[in-house]
């Protein structure tokens, strides 16, 4: 089984334009990181897209567990 890098390098090598475009982002969203930022939910959004896209996020890779349904901001507003 190839790991995570091993297939996006086996996937892009062979269209430059994408692997530039995800250079540019990862760079874009390490960029938008290190800003302070007013949510900690957003902190997260860009750490899952960094290591979507094969990055590694500033601090390592962490998995939070997922808080409580009723503290989700776009559930509260389909409850209510």
């Amino acid at each position: 089984r190839l790991d995570r890098e091993e297939e996006r390098k086996r996937n892009h090598s062979d269209n430059p334009t994408i692997s530039a475009t995800d250079n540019d982002i990862l760079m874009s969203l390490k960029i938008a990181i290190s800003k302070k930022l007013p949510r900690e939910d957003y902190r997260e959004l860009l750490d899952l897209s960094i290591i979507y896209l094969g990055g590694v996020p500033p601090g390592g890779i962490k998995f939070r567990k997922p808080g409580a349904y009723h503290m989700a901001r776009w559930i509260a507003k389909a409850i209510y």
